[in-house]
């Protein structure tokens, strides 16, 4: 029997734009903003780089992952945010 803390615990999937897939284990509370820490401390890239998509939609600061119904196994999209530029 699984305790509390095990059962708000699922995995994720982070995929880039080579196709290539990280997973990221986080709990059911867990916001958008935790998310991309940790995708910062795993993959180098800084949150001001990352731009994470869901279902079509940006992923936004400040919200729940579990706003946009993601759930275990969930495979979210990372593309490089441009910075600066003419």
């Amino acid at each position: 029997m699984a305790n509390q803390s095990e059962e708000n615990k699922m995995q994720v999937y982070v995929k880039n734009l080579k196709g290539t897939s990280q997973a990221f284990d986080i709990s059911n509370d867990e916001t958008v903003d935790s998310l991309m820490k940790k995708v910062e401390e795993q993959l180098g890239i800084t949150k001001n780089q990352q731009r994470l998509i869901f279902g079509g939609r940006n992923l936004v600061s400040g919200k729940k992952l579990t706003d946009y119904r993601i759930k275990h196994a969930s495979t979210i999209h990372l593309v490089f945010r441009q910075l600066g530029g003419n």
